[in-house]
């Protein structure tokens, strides 16, 4: 009950390590979670955190679009709001990383907005819809430090009592 929330976060989870990059990045072109990250910023102290991910919750809930009464055992439809983070190793040819994000931004947005073969999982999750926001970067100042690129996910859904 009411824990569609938590299975939105772990369906993310999945599909996000489902997508595989199109350009290898040291030699990496699929994506993994790190879960021991508060923040983003915790990916820059791993030593190899090209493709690595957190799950970052902003606190954002909010009434969905949708406007419905809710039924029994039903909540008010809602939009839930977290940042997904990912770091990169910044080597030494930055365009060829840019590049690399670009493409990978593409990529992850086109696979969490897809609803084909029950990708939201809709029937745990409550989830009808998932949006991938404008992208925002931090970078470390020249080679060997850590990119961050921060993709903010809201997922609409109607969560059950």
């Amino acid at each position: 009950m009411a824990q569609e929330s938590s299975k939105i976060l772990d369906n993310t989870i999945t599909r996000m390590e489902a997508v595989t990059a199109r350009t290898a990045i040291g030699g990496r072109t699929t994506f993994s979670h790190y879960d021991k990250a508060w923040d983003g910023e915790k990916l820059a102290t791993l030593s190899k955190p090209t493709r690595r991910f957190a799950i970052v919750i902003s606190g954002e809930h909010a009434d969905s679009e949708l406007e419905r009464l809710p039924q029994t055992a039903e909540g008010f439809p809602t939009a839930m709001t977290f940042d997904v983070v990912i770091g990169y190793k910044q080597g030494g040819n930055a365009y060829t990383l840019y590049k690399a994000i670009s493409e990978d931004i593409d990529e992850i947005k086109y696979d969490l907005g897809r609803t084909d073969g029950d990708r939201y999982d809709q029937s745990n999750t409550g989830m009808w819809r998932r949006t991938v926001g404008e992208s925002s970067m931090e970078l470390d100042e020249g080679s060997g430090g850590t990119l961050l690129v921060t993709l903010p996910v809201t997922c609409d859904y109607l969560p059950t009592f």
